[in-house]
C-alpha cells in the first residue's frame, strides 16, 4: 500500500457503514416474525467467546453487533466451559445467552468444554469413572443442556469438546478411542432428553481425515451420534477460489475452504453418506503468509481479508449443499486480536452495529442476507486493459454513494426490490453503467470493466538505505505490462505512460535486497512518485521462512495497527499497550518504505515473527537477523534480539542465543544469531526487543531459516 492501512481502513469503513446504517428502512422491509423455518435458510455464523447475555452484559453487546451482521436467524456460537461431573445445571449466565440469541432472531450453538490449565496452557480431558467409561460427565452435560431454554422457533446445537485431535485440548496428549468414548456417552445423554430441536455436533477437527477414521474404529456407534459434522477447515492465506470442490488445488490439500471435503470422503467409505457440515470454525488471520513463498499470495491484511471473506460468503459457500453454517473464527477477544472482526474497545450504535469494526465486519454486513426483506448490489471494479482492480471509482445508485476499496469492491446494501440505475465512474476513465434489478435477500453482482482514456507517468529516486546516497543502475518494474525503467546517477528514474491502476513494483540491483510493492496507486489527475530504499544485503544462505521481512505489507500484526503484519506482540507493559507502543515508520527504511519502530520505556518490549508449524528441523543450524538502527538520547537505550526454538505451540523449546546490544544513536546495523534447533524443536522465533528511558528503535530486513550446509 502507498498509504498506510489504518488510513485507507478509516475512509473505507466509514464510506461503507455511511451505506448500511439505515435501521428504519430496514426494519420496514423485515418479514412479519415467525420462526427460522418459515424462511429461507441463512447460513451465515458469528464465533463468539462470551459466557452471558443479560442485558449490559458483554454477551448483549457481542450479540446485538452478531444480529447486525447475520440478520434474521443467522447463527451465534459461543464457548461454555468448565464442566466437569459435579456441574447440577446450566449456570444462569448460559440461559441468558441463550435467550438472548431467541430474543434476537439469533439461532444458538454451545461448544460445551471443560476446565482450562492456564499454567500448562492446555485443556483438561473429560473425567472418566473407570477407563472408557463417562457415565458421570455424561449425566452432568445431559443435565446442562436439559435445564437451557429451547424455542420452536429454531433448534438448539450442541458441540461436545474442541478439535480433539490436537494434544493441547485434550490434557497434553490426544487420544481418539478415549475422545470416541466420551463422545458417544455424551451424546447418547443428551439424546435421551428426547427434544428433537437439539442437535449434537462432534468436536471439530483440526481437519484431520485420518483421525476422523480413527475415531469411527474406536467406536462403532461414533459415526451415528452427530448430526452435523463439526469441521475447522483454515485456508491459511489462500483465496476462496483455491477449493476442493472446483478442482483448483491438488485433490489431498487440508489447507482450503472445504478441506472438510477429506472427511467426509472418509465417512463415506465407513458408510455414512450425505452428511451435512457446520463450518465452526474458518477464516483468515491477520499476518498468515503460510503461501506467500510457494504460491505468491500475499500475507493477509485488513482487504484482502475482506475480500476473501466476502467472495466465501457470496460465491462459494452458498453453492454447496451440505452447508448448514458457517461461523468464521472468531468475532471480539483480548488475545485473538489478528482474527478479530470488531474491535474489543468498540461500542455500540443505536442500529446495533459496533462503532470500530474491522473491515470484514463491514463488508459482510453489506451483503444480503437470505432472511432479509431488503437487497443489495455489490461487485468489483476492474481496468479493463490490465485486469487489476481499480480503488477510487465511484458507484453510485440513486443517493447511495460507495468508493471502491483497495480490492476494487463497492458494496450498495439495503436496497428495496426494484429496478435500480447504477452508474460507475473514475477520473481518467470512460464511465459505464447498468440497470439492475434487486430481489428480497439476494446480492445482485454487478462486475465492471473501466477502459482508461488518459495515460499518467510514475517518477521515483532510488537511494542507498545504509547511507542515503542515490543509487544508479537499479532495474524497476511494473506489472501488470512488463514495464521496466533504469534509475540514473541521480538515482532517478520515471514510467512516461502509465495506464492509471495499482501496480506491482520491483527494484533489483547486485549486492541489496530485492524491493517488492504490491500496490503502487498511479492515478490520474495528481503527481505519481514512489521512492524507496535498497539496503545492503549480507550473505544469507538458505531460504528466509520470514514473512513481511522488510515490513513493506504495512501494519496489523497480532491485529495491533502499530505492528507489521508477520509479527505479533510478546511482551508489552500494560500501561505502555493502552498508548502507542510504536509505530510503522515511514522514510526510516533500510530496504523499501517502511520499517517497524518500538519505542522504548523502562520496562522491556517485545514483538516476535514465529514461523510456520514444523518449520524447524532439530538438529540443523538455524540463523535469524535483522537490521537495527537506533535514534536514543543518552547511553540506557537500546535494542537487541534474541532467537528461539518452539514447539507447535509457541511454547519456547530453547533460546538460542541474545545478540549484541544496538544503543544511542547508530546507522543501521545487521544483528543476527546462529545456533542448532534441539530435539522437539518445530517452529522458529525471532525476538525484536528494546529497553530504555526514551527515544526509538527501528527493525528492518528480517531472516529466520535454515543455514544450507
Amino acid at each position: 500500500m502507498t498509504r498506510s492501512v489504518a488510513c485507507l481502513l478509516v475512509g473505507a469503513v466509514g464510506m461503507a457503514l455511511a451505506g448500511l446504517a439505515d435501521p428504519a428502512g430496514a426494519a420496514e422491509a423485515d418479514p412479519p416474525p415467525g420462526s427460522s423455518y418459515a424462511l429461507p435458510h441463512n447460513f451465515y455464523g458469528a464465533h463468539l467467546l462470551v459466557g452471558d447475555g443479560a442485558a449490559g452484559t458483554r454477551g448483549d453487546k457481542h450479540l446485538r453487533w452478531a444480529r447486525y451482521l447475520l440478520g434474521r436467524w443467522g447463527h451465534a456460537k459461543t464457548l461454555l466451559g468448565d464442566i466437569d461431573k459435579n456441574l447440577a445445571g446450566p449456570p444462569e449466565r448460559w440461559i441468558d445467552y441463550v435467550n438472548k440469541c431467541y430474543e434476537l432472531e439469533l439461532i444458538p450453538l454451545l461448544r460445551l468444554a471443560g476446565h482450562h490449565d492456564g499454567g500448562k496452557g492446555y485443556w483438561i480431558k473429560p473425567q472418566a469413572d473407570a477407563p472408557g467409561d463417562y457415565t458421570s460427565i455424561a449425566r452432568a452435560i445431559k443435565r446442562a443442556v436439559e435445564g437451557l431454554p429451547r424455542s420452536d422457533m429454531c433448534p438448539l446445537y450442541i458441540e461436545l469438546w474442541n478439535e480433539p485431535n490436537l494434544d493441547l485440548e485434550w490434557t497434553g496428549k490426544s487420544n481418539p478411542e478415549e475422545y470416541a468414548a466420551f463422545f458417544v456417552q455424551a451424546a447418547r445423554a443428551i439424546r435421551s432428553i428426547g427434544d428433537e430441536r437439539i442437535r449434537i455436533l462432534n468436536g471439530g477437527l483440526a481437519t484431520g481425515p485420518e483421525w476422523a477414521k480413527k475415531l469411527c474404529k474406536a467406536d462403532p456407534d461414533f459415526i451415528r451420534m452427530f448430526d452435523y459434522w463439526s469441521c475447522h477447515p483454515y485456508p491459511m492465506n489462500r483465496p476462496p477460489s483455491l477449493n476442493l470442490h472446483d478442482k483448483t488445488v491438488p485433490p489431498d490439500s487440508d489447507l482450503t475452504i472445504d478441506s472438510y471435503l477429506l472427511e467426509l470422503d472418509v465417512l463415506r467409505k465407513l458408510g455414512r453418506d450425505k452428511v451435512q457440515v457446520m463450518i465452526t470454525e474458518t477464516g483468515w488471520d491477520l499476518g498468515n503468509g503460510v503461501y506467500t513463498r510457494g504460491e505468491s499470495h500475499p500475507i493477509i491484511d485488513e482487504y484482502n481479508r475482506s475480500d476473501y471473506i466476502m467472495r466465501a460468503f457470496r460465491d462459494y459457500w452458498p453453492k454447496w449443499d451440505e452447508i448448514v453454517a458457517v461461523f468464521p473464527f472468531e468475532f471480539c477477544s483480548e488475545g485473538w486480536e489478528r482474527f478479530d472482526w470488531v474491535y474489543p474497545e468498540s461500542g455500540i450504535n443505536s442500529d446495533g452495529s459496533p462503532t470500530r469494526p474491522h473491515y470484514q465486519y463491514t463488508v459482510v454486513a453489506a451483503l444480503a442476507k437470505p432472511t432479509d426483506g431488503t437487497g443489495a448490489i455489490n461487485g468489483t471494479v476492474t481496468v479493463g486493459q490490465l485486469g487489476v482492480r481499480l480503488e477510487g471509482a465511484r458507484v453510485t445508485t440513486g443517493s447511495k454513494l460507495f468508493v471502491t476499496d483497495p480490492m476494487g469492491n463497492y458494496f450498495l446494501a439495503r436496497l428495496k426490490p426494484d429496478q435500480y440505475l447504477v452508474k460507475v465512474s473514475a477520473p481518467g476513465f470512460r464511465p459505464v453503467e447498468g440497470k439492475l434489478k434487486v430481489t428480497a435477500g439476494r446480492n445482485t453482482v454487478f462486475d465492471v470493466e473501466l477502459q482508461a482514456v488518459e495515460r499518467v507517468a510514475l517518477t521515483g529516486t532510488v537511494r542507498s538505505g545504509d547511507d542515503g546516497k542515490p543509487l544508479a543502475g537499479v532495474t524497476v518494474t511494473l506489472a501488470p505490462g512488463d514495464m521496466s525503467a533504469t534509475s540514473n546517477g541521480l538515482g532517478k528514474y520515471t514510467f512516461k505512460s502509465c495506464i492509471p491502476a495499482r501496480y506491482a513494483l520491483s527494484a533489483v540491483a547486485d549486492g541489496r535486497y530485492r524491493y517488492e510493492a504490491r500496490n503502487v496507486a498511479v492515478a490520474f489527475g495528481q503527481t505519481n512518485q514512489h521512492d524507496f530504499t535498497l539496503g545492503r544485503r549480507p550473505e544469507l544462505p538458505g531460504e528466509n521462512l520470514a514473512n513481511n521481512p522488510s515490513m513493506e505489507a504495512g501494519g496489523g500484526g497480532g491485529g495491533k495497527d502499530w505492528i507489521a503484519l508477520g509479527f505479533e506482540p510478546l511482551t508489552i507493559d500494560e500501561h505502555v499497550m493502552r498508548r502507542q507502543p510504536g509505530r510503522l515508520a515511514r522514510g526510516k527504511a533500510h530496504t523499501g518504505q517502511l520499517s517497524q519502530g518500538i519505542f522504548l520505556f523502562e520496562k522491556e518490549t517485545v514483538i516476535r515473527q514465529i514461523t510456520h508449524y514444523n518449520t524447524a528441523r532439530p538438529g540443523k543450524c538455524h540463523r535469524a537477523g535483522i537490521w537495527i538502527r537506533t535514534d536514543c538520547p543518552g547511553r540506557d537505550g537500546r535494542a537487541w534480539i534474541t532467537f528461539d526454538c518452539t514447539d507447535n505451540d509457541g511454547a519456547v523449546v530453547e533460546c538460542l542465543g541474545r545478540s549484541d546490544e544496538i544503543t544511542g544513536r547508530s546507522n543501521w546495523t545487521w544483528v543476527s544469531l546462529d545456533g542448532v534447533a534441539p530435539e522437539g524443536s518445530e517452529r522458529l522465533s525471532l525476538n525484536l526487543h528494546t529497553q530504555g528511558k526514551r527515544g526509538i528503535a527501528y527493525f528492518d530486513d528480517a531472516h529466520v531459516g535454515e543455514v544450507a550446509q
